[in-house]
């Protein structure tokens, strides 16, 4: 198990063919895919997003979001 006080470095992205937006964060070791997506503001920025069932891709693999 990570240490609370470790932190990580991620970058979260969304893209459609008009708009591309990268955030780049640090969060601690062991935070979710889906807690980087939320940390990110990017759920902020496309509200319609946060109400549709979306997928994660992660270096090219897709996942479920928890």
């Amino acid at each position: 198990m990570a240490h609370p006080e470790e932190r990580m470095r991620v970058e979260v992205v969304y893209a459609l063919p008009e708009t591309q937006v990268l955030v780049e964060l640090e969060v601690e070791a062991g935070t979710t895919a889906a807690g980087a997506v939320e940390r990110s503001g990017i759920l902020r920025l496309f509200p319609d997003l946060g109400r549709q069932s979306y997928t994660i891709g992660i270096y090219g693999k897709a996942v479920m979001p928890d």
